[in-house]
């Protein structure tokens, strides 16, 4: 009798422990968001999105994900990808698509932290609505989790001045087809074409005049202070050209992108990290378990022995 009740006082510690191993440790859910660095992007232009991990359910952070990237290779062409803070640079496959990474310390916090960013660059003039993906999110801490697919959407505007080439101070705009004053280097979007300035009477850019009144032919705008060269109306005034159009405002030259391409590596599974406490807690119960059984076997050989003594004695 005393055998048995040993036998399942071990079993039952032995089951409740491995449950609460799993219960304590198991990642509910988690949020992940992918962010693009802006919405609007020319050819040539860098593409960078973030990965950010948040809103962690679990008793612990996590220190290790993986997941698939997707990306419009028509538009597109993968440059790099870099991992954020105490997050390693993914292992990245570009044939596959498949990424893999851990923390090279301790655990992230709950609330979340960014992860890694993947770096493009645009390939095409123009398109809409050009995707990029992370799918198959896998989360680790000990245990597994996943979190949901997250997509992200950016569009491809075609230039249509060329900024490496400004206004010619000696050749200004056509005097017929004037700049929008709000965007001086636009020829599509000229002046109200119902009341274009008059390039014999330009307006004051300081204080401009009211177009059903313009400038006395007579007594044209001071010489001295000529047009702002960031609207310029008068042909025989062109552009200050010791003060050339700030690249910045309103086109702001392209700048060169570098080249990359995606290293090929293998896909190598997600790391589980164990929980020595865990570890410690099934040995020893592996241990009493032991002595049960040898304990069993022992009681079994004494109770054998005592029934051939009395069979022998009777």
């Amino acid at each position: 009798m005393r055998r048995k009740i040993l036998t399942l006082f071990c079993m039952i510690i032995f089951i409740v422990s491995a449950l609460s191993v799993n219960v304590f440790a198991k990642i509910n859910s988690a949020t992940c968001t992918l962010t693009p660095d802006k919405s609007v992007y020319h050819k040539g232009d860098e593409v960078v999105v973030t990965l950010r991990l948040s809103s962690i359910d679990a008793d612990k952070g996590i220190i290790a994900y993986g997941a698939s990237l997707e990306y419009d290779k028509t538009n597109l062409e993968y440059v790099s990808c870099a991992g954020i803070g105490k997050w390693v640079t993914p292992d990245y496959n570009d044939a596959t698509g498949m990424l893999v990474a851990d923390r090279n310390s301790d655990y992230s916090p709950l609330t979340g932290e960014d992860l890694c960013t993947f770096t493009f660059k645009v390939k095409t003039e123009e398109a809409e609505n050009v995707k990029i993906a992370v799918r198959e999110i896998d989360l680790a801490n000990g245990t597994s989790g996943t979190a949901p697919d997250v997509e992200t959407y950016i569009t491809i505007e075609k230039t249509s001045d060329d900024p490496t080439k400004p206004d010619d101070p000696a050749d200004p705009d056509d005097p017929s087809k004037p700049d929008d004053p709000t965007d001086p280097d636009d020829p599509s979007k000229p002046d109200d074409p119902t009341n274009p300035d008059n390039p014999s009477k330009p307006d004051d850019p300081t204080n401009p005049d009211d177009p059903s009144k313009p400038d006395d032919p007579t007594n044209p705008d001071d010489p001295s202070k000529p047009d702002d060269p960031t609207n310029p109306d008068d042909p025989s005034k062109p552009n200050d050209p010791s003060k050339p159009n700030d690249p910045t405002k309103p086109d702001d030259p392209i700048k060169p992108d570098g080249n990359g391409s995606g290293s090929n590596v293998s896909e190598d599974p997600i790391p589980q990290a164990g929980n020595p406490i865990s570890t410690i807690l099934l040995v020893i119960l592996g241990v009493v378990v032991a002595i049960g059984v040898i304990l069993f076997v022992r009681i079994r050989i004494v109770n054998n022995k005592i029934k051939r003594d009395r069979t022998r004695y009777k």
